[in-house]
Order: C-alpha cells, then structure tokens, then sequence
C-alpha cells in the first residue's frame, strides 16, 4: 500500500477520546485526572 503524503497523513490530529455515559462521569473523570496532576 503506498503511504500517504505528508499532508496526508498529519491533517488530523490524533487525540485521545473517552466517552461517558453522562455528564457526572465525565466530570468525576475530569476532575479526578487533574487532581492527579496537581
């Protein structure tokens, strides 16, 4: 398979994604990871 040029292959950033089941899990998430940090 031929390789993409570079254009290609970097248009999109490739971030990381989770998905909750609701808005309090994701902020329970959010917070616990910056509480993790700090």
């Amino acid at each position: 398979m031929a390789r993409l040029n570079l254009l290609e292959e970097t248009r999109y950033e490739k971030l990381p994604v989770s998905v909750y089941a609701d808005q309090a899990a994701a902020s329970l998430a959010v917070a616990a990871r910056i509480a993790k940090l700090i």
